[in-house]
Formats: C-alpha cells, sequence, structure tokens
C-alpha cells in the first residue's frame, strides 16, 4: 500500500463520506436512529483529526490530547508491520494505563470487524474512495464515550444488536 500526499488525503475524504453517507443514515436496526449519531456532527465541527504513523503517533496524539478541541481522533497505521490482531491487542494492553488520563483507543481491524447485526445493505450502501481497506486506531475520553453509551442505550438504540456487538460495547465503556 502506498502512504503518499494523495493517499492521506483520500482516506481523510473517505472517512468524511462515510460519516456522512453511511454512519448518519437513519437505521432501523438502532432504532431508527443513525449508526454513530455523533460522527459527522464532529467531523464537519473539526472536532476529528486524522493522523497518519505507528504506535508512537497514537502515543504522541494521547499525550497531547485536548478534550477542548477533539472529540476523536484517529490514527490510521501506517506502517505496514503493525496490523490486524496486533493493533487490537497492542491498544487492549495501553487501555488500562490510558485510563487514568480519560482516554481510551479502540481498534478498527477490516478483517476482524465487530457485528452490530445491522443489514449489510445499510453498511455497504457507500462507494469507498480507496481501494484498500486499512486499519485505524480511535482515541477517545473514556468518560465522554460512557456518557454517549448511556445516552444511546436510553433511546433504545442496542436493542437490536447481537450478544457480541454488546459484550464489545460494554468492553469499550469499562477500559479495565
Amino acid at each position: 500500500m502506498k502512504f503518499d500526499a494523495t493517499w492521506k488525503s483520500d482516506v481523510r475524504e473517505e472517512l468524511l463520506v462515510w460519516s456522512r453517507d453511511v454512519l448518519s443514515k437513519r437505521s432501523e436496526h438502532f432504532s431508527g436512529q443513525p449508526p454513530c449519531p455523533f460522527a459527522f456532527p464532529a467531523m464537519k465541527s473539526g472536532r476529528v483529526d486524522v493522523l497518519f504513523g505507528n504506535k508512537e503517533e497514537v502515543q504522541r496524539a494521547c499525550s497531547l490530547w485536548d478534550d477542548m478541541e477533539y472529540d476523536l481522533i484517529i490514527v490510521v497505521p501506517t506502517d505496514e508491520s503493525w496490523n490486524g490482531s496486533d493493533i487490537e491487542a497492542w491498544c487492549e494492553s495501553m487501555n488500562p494505563e490510558l485510563r487514568k488520563e480519560d482516554l481510551a483507543l479502540m481498534a478498527f481491524v477490516p478483517d476482524r470487524p465487530t457485528c452490530s447485526g445491522q443489514s449489510e445493505s445499510e453498511i455497504c450502501n457507500w462507494t469507498p474512495l480507496v481501494e484498500e481497506e486499512y486499519p485505524m486506531v480511535f482515541i477517545q475520553s473514556l468518560s465522554k464515550l460512557r456518557i454517549a453509551t448511556e445516552h444511546l442505550e436510553s433511546k433504545g438504540y442496542y436493542k437490536n444488536c447481537t450478544l457480541e456487538f454488546m459484550e464489545y460495547v460494554r468492553n469499550r465503556s469499562e477500559r479495565n
């Protein structure tokens, strides 16, 4: 995979399009709510930063975290030796320490998604800009993540989700 300036620009644009065209569309699966009602507003308002790098870039972003400036930082790994289960395991190993800083890491690895039970037609109803899928590490405030989860839960958001997904939601909120 080539990680030049054009590719990085395309990834940033793709994340914006994905948040608008997929994550913001109402879904019967999520009780008539969007899959992620917070994504597009945060992207549009500039409260999401997309960075590229490796573990050190994730650590740097965590050390410079500014809750007043960002709701989310996404680090797209550009070190091809850092992928798949390595990313997931590393994020989970970092979370106990980051919890003290009110931060949480969540890995997204394309070949290992956590299935909510949402229909494929809703998930895939868009045209990607980047040919190859790529992993991502999401950095968020743990307390804000918990508040958002509780808010969504109170609206019946999770009632149609799989047991696997609910376990994922519980684990991401606890991050112990």
